[in-house]
């Protein structure tokens, strides 16, 4: 069902997110393009 699609990309969108959250600013050093 289109719901059980849109639930599980919401569940995974709200963990990355949160995971972002959790993760201190020093593991971003790898990406310094805009730098």
């Amino acid at each position: 069902m289109f719901l059980d699609i849109l639930v599980g990309t919401l569940l995974i969108v709200c963990l990355v997110i949160s995971a972002a959250a959790l993760t201190p600013p020093m593991h971003r050093r790898r990406r310094q393009r805009h730098g």
